[in-house]
Order: structure tokens, then C-alpha cells, then sequence
């Protein structure tokens, strides 16, 4: 039908019924052949990276290196974050740590972490993704575009004029720089 990419939210708990995500991407894998599959946007804070992990490179060694994980905090449906265990208030800097985690399992044989919200011994997450999948960063607060610019490949918008997107999209830019990635391939979506 000429589609590009297919593109699904991801809540836990909201007002309206939403499939699991990552189930509805491996259906969509198993149909289809050559269309990106993303997530718009994949609440990192309301999982464990390990099982992120898991979970995204198994989706995306079975779709033939298609997922582009979008990822955000969310935190506009409290009820959902305390249903899983996680203040709210700390879910940007579990999605930073997230991110990082996320990464080592899918390129490091063995990961052992100690951070602020995770901690674990040596493990082999396996197998490994078709390839390193693209995180795209999510979000409409300044905390967003510095966090695309410091740890993204890509930034999904949201909602917003075009003179907003582009003052996003120059925030993101000179996070990058001062951080050293202005050089690195990075995608604008909207």
C-alpha cells in the first residue's frame, strides 16, 4: 500500500483501551516486509530497561532490523505510574538511566549496573538485535530536546507550531554540540 512506517503509542493504564505496543509492532512484523515499526512513544519509566531490552531486540531481530523505538516519560495519567511502582516525579531521570542500559545490553555481551533506580549483576541479555535500533526522544518539555540532543538519534514532536519545532529543533541542535554529537546522524519527525 506504499506505507513508509507504522507508528503505535504505548500506555500502561489510560482512560481508553491500548494495546500492549511492542505486541502490536511483532504483529505488524509478522505481516509485513519492509515498513520501519515504531513506537510513539514507548514510556521508559514505567518498565525495567532489562526487559526493554529484551523485549526490543527480539522485536526488532524478527522484523529484520525494522523498530525505531520513540521514547518519552509520559506522566500525563499518574494512576498508571503508581500502578507499576514508580513516583512519577522520577521518571526522567529513570528514562536516562533507562536509555543507557537499554544500549549496553543490546551491544555488551555482559551487563552488570549500578545506578540510581537499577541495579543488577552480570547478565547476557540474547539474543542480540538485527541491528542497533535508532532511539528517537520524545517529549514537549526542554528536558526532551536536551535529552534528544544528548542521548538520541531522532526526536519525535509533539503537537506544536512550526516556529516551536524549529526552537525545539535548535535546542536539540546545540545540546548536541556542547555535548560533542553535532556530527552524529540524527532524525526530526513529527
Amino acid at each position: 500500500l506504499g506505507f513508509d512506517s507504522l507508528w503505535v503509542g504505548d500506555h500502561i493504564a489510560f482512560h481508553v483501551p491500548i494495546p500492549d505496543s511492542l505486541t502490536l509492532l511483532a504483529f505488524a512484523a509478522g505481516v509485513t516486509e519492509r515498513v520501519s515499526l515504531g513506537t510513539a512513544v514507548y514510556l521508559l519509566p514505567l518498565r525495567h530497561p532489562t526487559l526493554i531490552a529484551k523485549s526490543t531486540a527480539s522485536l526488532d531481530l524478527l522484523s529484520g532490523g525494522r523498530l525505531v523505538l520513540g521514547v518519552g516519560v509520559g506522566g500525563e495519567f499518574p494512576p498508571e505510574f503508581e500502578a507499576v511502582g514508580v513516583p512519577v516525579g522520577e521518571r526522567g531521570s529513570r528514562a536516562d538511566e533507562a536509555i543507557s542500559v537499554v544500549r549496553r545490553h543490546w551491544t555488551e555481551e555482559r551487563v552488570a549496573h549500578e545506578g540510581r533506580h537499577f541495579r543488577f549483576g552480570a547478565v547476557n541479555v540474547a539474543p542480540k538485535p538485527g541491528r542497533v535500533p535508532p532511539i528517537w526522544v520524545g517529549g514537549r518539555a526542554d528536558v526532551a530536546m536536551r535529552r534528544a540532543g544528548r542521548v538520541g538519534d531522532g526526536y519525535i514532536s509533539h503537537m506544536c507550531a512550526a516556529d516551536k519545532y524549529a526552537e525545539n529543533m535548535a535546542l536539540i541542535a546545540e545540546t548536541a554540540r556542547a555535548t560533542g554529537r553535532g556530527e552524529i546522524p540524527f532524525t526530526p519527525a513529527a
